[in-house]
């Protein structure tokens, strides 16, 4: 026999073997109190719960109140204990009780928040399957669509799936046991089956975003974003990637989502050395902090490559936290930087940013050595060969030069001579220089010296901005 509270044992139990690190963060009992409440009602005394057949409970003629949870534990745990008892695994367990009265909503909330969806769970974004599509056993499932005027956001679910072996290397041919670092109900996982969002309104979109979907006991969990949808209603292309030689289309209709975001005007601009940051907006929605923002005076072309001593990542200042981005992208001077989600009044700071010197250094195939902002830059010449140019350059490692503006070639006459071939750049750093390679396709093009029309250095900030809430 076993105690009352021998379900809660369980399936802390259940949950460390999963995942095999760390204590459990569940406390089930205590979840369950708060999701059904603390009213005191009628209760009968709960049964007896073994691994055999559940005896009926007795009835005690004036027994004590109960809080409504100990009648939950009546049924459903006797239920769930046997099932563990069995020897079931946490994940399958939890996988047949999300589907459980009382029980169920709690273990998905606690799937979706280890997911990073529960602000989508609670807002009731995640609701029965809008869409569907299958390839040999695996079914993929759009569970729901936020289109605020932040992004474009679809949440979807992979079920059938399973993971490859996961091992650390090799020990003798054999494969090295590797202890799971994540004790909770979604786990990263690699090479699993994803999905971007390729078109909208039939029309090619300019950016779009999508990290490994969570593995837990409910399927695959993931979300991929784009920009905000043009018009009130719109129709979405997803392309879902099954494997590396599989990919289906699934098109859906989706409305804008109303009172999910919030934008507020910022327009605060700020300037360091001559470099600008202009803040237009920011979009304030349940998962994200999404800022728009401009670069202001001459724009960057070309390259910038720095080591990890140098930071170059925006964050968010929060209540003593700091908040790294976790996507900044964009075109021309126009970017936007995402965030984490905030409730109140924040700072945000850009820690650095490109300052672009305008030059005009010519280089001949011979090679030559270049002044410019202080620097030494040094090329080794330049060759052609089969139709492929290509050219190296070096600097010192203890400047600010991070890259070289996008190359240009001349002709006899001085002038630029286009080329619509592809181009290719390397960059590296070793015994204190800075190397930069490139490699053009000329396409019949017959150049007689490459041009550097603009050096790009780092200029360390901090730029900061409040951000009104």
């Amino acid at each position: 026999m076993m105690p009352k509270d021998s379900f809660e044992n369980r399936l802390g139990q259940g949950l460390k073997r999963w995942a095999q690190a760390g204590e459990p963060t569940l406390d089930l009992e205590a979840m369950v109190k708060a999701r059904v409440g603390e009213a005191d009602v009628e209760a009968v005394e709960a049964p007896v719960m073994v691994s055999g057949p559940v005896e009926e409970p007795t009835v005690v003629p004036h027994a004590p109140r109960k809080r409504r949870w100990a009648r939950w534990l009546t049924a459903t745990a006797a239920a769930a204990a046997l099932i563990l008892t069995a020897g079931a695994t946490f994940p399958s367990w939890a996988g047949a009780a999300s589907e459980w009265p009382l029980v169920g909503p709690v273990v998905k909330e606690m799937i979706m928040e280890d997911a990073g969806l529960k602000w989508a769970y609670d807002m009731g974004f995640i609701q029965q399957p809008l869409a569907e599509a299958t390839h040999e056993g695996m079914t993929f499932r759009v569970l729901g669509v936020v289109a605020d005027k932040g992004r474009t956001t679809v949440f979807y679910q992979i079920t059938g799936w399973e993971a490859p072996p996961k091992t650390a290397g090799a020990n003798d041919g054999q494969p090295v046991e590797v202890r799971d670092p994540f004790p909770s109900l979604a786990k990263p996982v690699e090479r699993a089956p994803y999905a971007v969002i390729s078109r909208v309104n039939n029309e090619g979109v300019g950016s779009w975003w999508s990290g490994e979907p969570k593995q837990t006991p409910l399927g695959l969990i993931g979300m991929v974003t784009t920009y905000a949808i043009p018009t009130e209603e719109a129709t979405l292309d997803l392309q879902i990637h099954f494997d590396d030689d599989t990919t289906e289309r699934l098109p859906i209709e989706v409305k804008r989502t109303a009172n999910a975001s919030r934008e507020v005007i910022v327009n605060q601009v700020k300037e360091i050395a001559g470099v600008g940051v202009a803040v237009d907006s920011v979009v304030y929605t349940p998962a994200e902090t999404i800022v728009r923002y401009r670069t202001l005076g001459p724009q960057m072309t070309g390259s910038a490559t720095y080591g990890p001593e140098r930071s170059s990542t925006p964050w968010l200042e929060f209540e003593g936290r700091k908040l790294i981005s976790t996507q900044t992208h964009g075109s021309g001077n126009s970017h936007t930087v995402i965030l984490p989600a905030v409730t109140g009044p924040a700072r945000l700071v850009f820690p650095s940013q490109i300052r672009p010197v305008q030059v005009d250094l010519m280089v001949p195939p011979e090679g030559a050595t270049l002044t410019a902002e202080g620097v030494t830059i040094t090329s080794e010449g330049w060759t052609v060969q089969d139709g492929v140019l290509q050219a190296s350059f070096q600097w010192a490692d203890n400047t600010d030069l991070v890259g070289l503006g996008r190359l240009e070639l001349l002709n006899a006459d001085g002038q630029d001579q286009e080329t619509k071939g592809a181009r290719s750049e390397g960059s590296s750093g070793y015994n204190g220089v800075q190397w930069r390679r490139f490699s053009i396709e000329l396409n019949g093009v017959e150049p007689v010296a490459i041009r550097v029309p603009s050096l790009n250095f780092y200029q360390e900030g901090p730029w900061v901005f409040e951000l009104p809430n």
